[in-house]
C-alpha cells in the first residue's frame, strides 16, 4: 500500500525539481533522439529512475515515465522496442495499482507488442502481460466500463496474436469477483463466436473454453438482456464454420431452458429463433442436426404449453418461407409440425392466415417428393378443413357399472356422431380445403396422375370418408360451367370421377364407404323377396293372399345415409359411364345398372371407354365385388335378371379378350345353374323393354325416382358430346386458315417472282407436249398434298 503522506513529502521535497528535470532530459533528449542507442539509454534511465523513486513517490512523475515509454512501442528499431517492453515492466512493478490509470494505454501498447515479428518482443510482451494481470487481479477498483469500447475495438481483429491476448483477457476479468461480465457480454460475445472459426487451433480452443464458462454463468444468473444475444446467436447459426452453428446451436438450447427467465424472455425472438433452428436441422453435420431436432422439439413444446399471447404473424412467415424455399425434408417437416400445433392451439386467430399464406403453401407442398412431407401436409390441411366445433366424434358417454354402453347411449353417440359430421361437411372451411385440392389437380394433372390416389386416401382417413367423398362430389358437380363451350372442366371432370372410382372400388381406407354403398339397396332387396314370397302363398293364419304393398316399409323407415350418399355420388358420377355403371353394381342398384349398359350403345365408343370397361371386368374379379359374384347364384330373386343382363350388356360391349372369356365363363356358368335348378327367368324385367315393376324395384322403395337419375345421365352425356364437337369444328377451322395463310404466302411469293419462260417460246404459240405433262403432274402432287395435310376429322 502506498503511503498517503509520500506524494506531499516529495511535493515538499528541495529535489523533486531535479528529478522532473531529470525525467525531462531522458524523454526528451535521450528517447527521442536519432540515435538507437541514445534511445535505448532513455530507457533504460526512465526505468533505473522509477526503482530509485520506489512505490512510495514514482505515481508523481508516471505521467512522464509512461509518455516516452508507450511511443518507443512504435520505434522501427526491434532492440528499441524491446528495451520499451522491458522498461514499462520495470515502472510497472513499482508502481503497481497507480498504473490502472493509464490502464487503456498501456493495453493499446500490448496489442501492438503482441501483434510485433520479432520473437524477443513477443516474449517480453508475455511477461509484461501476466504482470498487468495480476495488477488488475489484486487490485479492487478496476474500471471494467471504461475498457469495453477498447475491447469492442480489437476483438474484431483477426490477427491470431491479438485474439490471444484478448481470450486471456476476458477470462481474466470473468474470474475476477467483482466484475459481472455476464452484464457486457452483448459487447463481445460476437468476437469469441468469431473466434471459433481461427485457423490457430489454441485460439480456437481458448475460446469454446471461455464461451463454456460464460455459458455456465449465463444458467445462473437471474437477470438477463436475451435480445441482443439472440440476435449474435442467429446470425452464428448461419456461419460457415461447423463449431460456430453447433456452440450457437447449443446455446439456444440452453436459453430456452433457462431455469429463471426460460423461454418467456424469448417470447418477442421466437421467430428469430425459430429460423434459425430450421436452418440447422437440415444441417450437414449429423451433431448439430441432432442438437437442432432436439431444440426445436423442446420450443415447440414450450410454445405449445405456455399461456402468454404472442405474435402469430412473423412465426408464420418464416415457417412459409422454409417451407416453400428449402428443398430438405426435416425443414419441411418441422415447418409442418409448427402449423399443425398453431392451429391447434390458436385456431381462431391462425383464420385470417389461412388464405391469404398458409393455405397456398400448403398446396404447392402437395407436389413434394417426399411422402413423409406429403402424408404430413395433408394431416394439416385436414385439420385446416375441420370448423371450431367442440369434438364429440369420440363423445364420451356415462357407463354403467358393467362399463357396457346402454342401446338407448349407442343411438345418442351416433346421432351426435352423424350431426358432427354434418357440420364438417357444411362448414366453409371443409369446403374451401377440398375445393383447393381439386383446383390444383385441375392446374396440375401430372399431380393427379402420380400423388392423386393417395391424397384422396389420406383425406378419407384423417377426415370422414363419406363427407370427403360427398363433399367432392358436389364440387365436382358444380364445377366450371359445364357448358358446351367448356370442354377443360368437362374432360378434368370426367378424368377426376374415374380417378375418385377407382379409389372407391380398390382403396382399403374406403371399405366403410364402401359397405355403406352395399347396404343401402340390400334391405330393399330382401323386402321385395318377402313380398313375391307372400303372394305366392297364402297367411298361415288367414289363408288370404297379403298384398306386396303392405309388406313395403315406410318411407321414413327406409331412408338411410346410403341412398344420401348414393344420389350424391351418381349426380356427379355421370360425367364417367363406366364408373356410374360401377357405382351401381356396387350399391346393388342393378335395375338402374341394366338401364345404363342400354344406353352405353347411344355413346361414343372410344379406346378409352374400352380400357375402363375391361378394367372393371378384372375388378369384377376382385374381392371387392364377391357379394356380386355370389349374388348371381341367386337366380330366384326378382333383382338376378337386371343384375343377369347388366353383366351380359357388359359382355357385349367387350372385343374377344381375356376379360371377355373371363366373363362369359362366369355368366355361362350362372346360367348352367339356373337351367340345372329348372328355374324360369323372373317376369319383373321384361325382356323386351328392360321396363322394372315399380313395387319391387329397390331404387323406387328408397324414394329416389330411376327416371331423375337416367335424365341426369343423358344430359351429362350430351354436354360432353357437344364440347367433343365442338372441339372438332374448332381443330378443323384452324387447320383451314392455317392452309389458307400458307396459299396466300405462296401467291404473294409467285408474284414477286414470276416465272422465267424459256426465249425459244414466242408469244401466242403453245408449250411443247413435255412441258404441259410436267405442268399437270405437279398440279396434281400440290393438290394431293393439300387434301393429305387436312385431318379426317368426321373420321
Amino acid at each position: 500500500q502506498l503511503n498517503s503522506d509520500a506524494p506531499s513529502k516529495m511535493i515538499n521535497n528541495p529535489n523533486t525539481p531535479m528529478i522532473a528535470s531529470l525525467v525531462q532530459v531522458l524523454s526528451k533528449d535521450f528517447c527521442t533522439s536519432m540515435n538507437s542507442n541514445f534511445r535505448k539509454g532513455g530507457l533504460i534511465g526512465l526505468a533505473a529512475t522509477a526503482i530509485g523513486l520506489m512505490p512510495d513517490h514514482t505515481p508523481l512523475f508516471l505521467d512522464e515515465l509512461l509518455r516516452p515509454v508507450l511511443h518507443c512501442f512504435d520505434d522501427p528499431e526491434a532492440r528499441v522496442r524491446y528495451y520499451a517492453c522491458e522498461s514499462l515492466y520495470n515502472i510497472s512493478k513499482v508502481a503497481r495499482g497507480a498504473i490502472l490509470i493509464h490502464f487503456n494505454q498501456i493495453f493499446d501498447g500490448l496489442t501492438k507488442l503482441f501483434a510485433d515479428v520479432d520473437a524477443d518482443v513477443k516474449n517480453g510482451a508475455n511477461l509484461l502481460d501476466r504482470l498487468i494481470k495480476d495488477i488488475v487481479t489484486e487490485s479492487e477498483n478496476f474500471n471494467v466500463e471504461l475498457f469495453l469500447p477498447m475491447l469492442q475495438n480489437y476483438i474484431r481483429r483477426s490477427n491470431p496474436f491479438i485474439r490471444q491476448l484478448l481470450v486471456g483477457w476476458i477470462t481474466v476479468l470473468d474470474g475476477l469477483p467483482d466484475v459481472n461480465m455476464i452484464d457486457y457480454l452483448p459487447d463481445f460475445l460476437d468476437g469469441l463466436f468469431n473466434m471459433l472459426s481461427d485457423s490457430n487451433r489454441e485460439i480456437r480452443q481458448a475460446a469454446d473454453s471461455a464461451l463454456c464458462e460464460f455459458l455456465k454463468d449465463m444458467q445462473s444468473s437471474t437477470v438477463m438482456e436475451f435480445g441482443p444475444i439472440v440476435s449474435i446467436l442467429v446470425l452464428q447459426c448461419h456461419a460457415k464454420e461447423r463449431l460456430n452453428r453447433l456452440t450457437a446451436i447449443t446455446w439456444l438450447a440452453d436459453l430456452i431452458n433457462h431455469p429463471h427467465s426460460g423461454g418467456d424472455s424469448l417470447q418477442p425472438f421466437y421467430a428469430l429463433v425459430l429460423g434459425a433452428i430450421l436452418r440447422c436441422i437440415s444441417d450437414n453435420e449429423i451433431e448439430i442436426r441432432k442438437v437442432s431436432e432436439r431444440t426445436n422439439l423442446e420450443l415447440l413444446h414450450f410454445v405449445k404449453d405456455t399461456t402468454d399471447t404472442f405474435d402469430l404473424s412473423p412465426i408464420l412467415e418464416t415457417l412459409t418461407k422454409d417451407l416453400l424455399g428449402k428443398d430438405d425434408v426435416p425443414t419441411k417437416l418441422a415447418c409442418l409440425r409448427w402449423i399443425n400445433m398453431l392451429l391447434e392451439k390458436r385456431r381462431t386467430d391462425m383464420d385470417p392466415f389461412i388464405q391469404g399464406e398458409l393455405l397456398p403453401a400448403l398446396l404447392k407442398t402437395l407436389n413434394d417428393k417426399s411422402d413423409a412431407v406429403l402424408l404430413l401436409d395433408l394431416q394439416v390441411l385436414s385439420r385446416v378443413s375441420l370448423p371450431q366445433l367442440p369434438s364429440t366424434l369420440n363423445i364420451k358417454t356415462d357407463l354403467d357399472k358393467s362399463g357396457a354402453k346402454t342401446p338407448y347411449e349407442d343411438h345418442l353417440e351416433n346421432m351426435a356422431k352423424r350431426k358432427e359430421l354434418t357440420k364438417m361437411e357444411e362448414s366453409d372451411q371443409f369446403q374451401m380445403v377440398l375445393k383447393a385440392i381439386i383446383d390444383n389437380f385441375a392446374s396440375d394433372r401430372n399431380l393427379l396422375e402420380k400423388r392423386g390416389s393417395l391424397i384422396v386416401r389420406k383425406l378419407c382417413v384423417l377426415l370422414n370418408a363419406k363427407s370427403v367423398y360427398i363433399r367432392m362430389a358436389k364440387i365436382l358437380s358444380n364445377y366450371g360451367s359445364f357448358s358446351e363451350n367448356d370442354a377443360f372442366a368437362l374432360e378434368f371432370v370426367a378424368t377426376m370421377v374415374q380417378t375418385l372410382n377407382l379409389i372407391l372400388l380398390t382403396a382399403a381406407e374406403l371399405h366403410s364407404l364402401r359397405v355403406t354403398l352395399a347396404e343401402t339397396f340390400a334391405l330393399k332387396h330382401s323386402l321385395t323377396v318377402d313380398a313375391l314370397t307372400t303372394e305366392s302363398g297364402p297367411n298361415h293364419k288367414t289363408g288370404h293372399m297379403k298384398s306386396p304393398n303392405k309388406m313395403l316399409p315406410k318411407q321414413s323407415e327406409i331412408e338411410n345415409e346410403g341412398v344420401q350418399v348414393f344420389e350424391s355420388l351418381f349426380n356427379c358420377w355421370c360425367h364417367n359411364p363406366v364408373a356410374t355403371f360401377s357405382l351401381c353394381l356396387l350399391a346393388r342398384a342393378f335395375d338402374i345398372a341394366f338401364a345404363l349398359v342400354k344406353k352405353f350403345s347411344e355413346l361414343e365408343v372410344t379406346v378409352g371407354f374400352l380400357m375402363q370397361v375391361d378394367k372393371l371386368v378384372h375388378l369384377l374379379e376382385s374381392p371387392i365385388f364377391v357379394h356380386l359374384r355370389l349374388q348371381l347364384l341367386h337366380v330366384e330373386a326378382p333383382y338376378h335378371t337386371q343384375l343377369l343382363k347388366s353383366c351380359y350388356g357388359l359382355l357385349m360391349l367387350l372385343p374377344q379378350s381375356d376379360a371377355f372369356r373371363s366373363l362369359n365363363d362366369r355368366l355361362t356358368t350362372v346360367c348352367n345353374l339356373r337351367d340345372n335348378l329348372g328355374i324360369k327367368p323372373g317376369t319383373i324385367a321384361s325382356p323386351a323393354e328392360g321396363v322394372t315393376n315399380t313395387q319391387f324395384s329397390s331404387l323406387s322403395q328408397s324414394g329416389m325416382d330411376s327416371n331423375v337419375l337416367l335424365a341426369r345421365f343423358d344430359d351429362i352425356m350430351a354436354k360432353h358430346r357437344k364440347a367433343r364437337e365442338l372441339i372438332q369444328k374448332q381443330t378443323i377451322q384452324q387447320d383451314l386458315s392455317n392452309m389458307s395463310s400458307i396459299h396466300r404466302k405462296s401467291e404473294a411469293i409467285s408474284l414477286e417472282k414470276p416465272p422465267q419462260i424459256p426465249t425459244t417460246f414466242k408469244s401466242g404459240n403453245s408449250a411443247p407436249q413435255s412441258l404441259k405433262i410436267q405442268l399437270d403432274k405437279s398440279n396434281q402432287n400440290s393438290a394431293q398434298a393439300t387434301n393429305n395435310s387436312i385431318p379426317n376429322r368426321g373420321l
